[in-house]
């Protein structure tokens, strides 16, 4: 099993039985939450970006929702709600299964791709996301990503209107580069991470 030290530096995707929900959720507390990843851009619209990550956003981004559907009350595992269902360890990846099996195939890889969010954050290509550009329901400001054994590991951030911060809105993973090809690549400066 893998520990979440392991999951700073992976190079592939791990398997179902070499991760666990509740790792990732530790994961993603050790070293999203509580920080402020700043970069700086050349772009005159938004010159810095400030993304904060918080405890509400972890379901969301792993698509729990999309295993857990509404008419399963999918909405009461999500939220600060959720992120406790998977600290606790009453959300697993055997309960996603066990819930919807054909829905956690659909987003199993989206969810073992997770980890490689922090090295996205580290060292990422960010692209201005047009969505008129793309068939697609996502609409957010900013994608950050990498390629990664073949598939495209995307973050999707947009801009708080209540504060100066971003937010993550959006991971997923996709074989084709349809959602960045032909979008406005605004050059990374600086990045830097501040304890929040």
């Amino acid at each position: 099993m893998l520990s979440v030290t392991d999951l700073l530096t992976l190079q592939t995707m791990p398997s179902v039985t070499d991760l666990s929900l509740q790792t990732i959720q530790l994961f993603y507390k050790e070293h999203l939450c509580d920080r402020v990843f700043v970069f700086e851009l050349e772009d005159k619209a938004r010159p810095i970006v400030k993304l904060r990550f918080s405890e509400k956003q972890l379901c969301h981004l792993l698509g729990i929702q999309y295993v857990l559907t509404p008419r399963m009350h999918g909405y009461k595992y999500l939220g600060s709600t959720g992120y406790t269902y998977i600290e606790d360890g009453t959300v697993t990846f055997d309960f996603l299964k066990s819930e919807n099996k054909d829905g956690f195939k659909s987003k199993k890889r989206r969810m073992l791709y997770f980890p490689f969010v922090y090295q996205i954050l580290t060292n990422p290509t960010a692209i201005i996301f047009n969505q008129a550009l793309v068939s697609t329901k996502i609409d957010v400001d900013i994608i950050l990503y990498n390629h990664v054994n073949n598939t495209y590991l995307h973050l999707g951030i947009d801009k708080d209107p209540d504060s100066d911060f971003y937010y993550p809105k959006s991971f997923y993973d996709r074989k084709k580069d349809d959602h960045i090809s032909g979008q406005t690549q605004v050059a990374i400066k600086a990045m830097k991470i501040e304890t929040d």
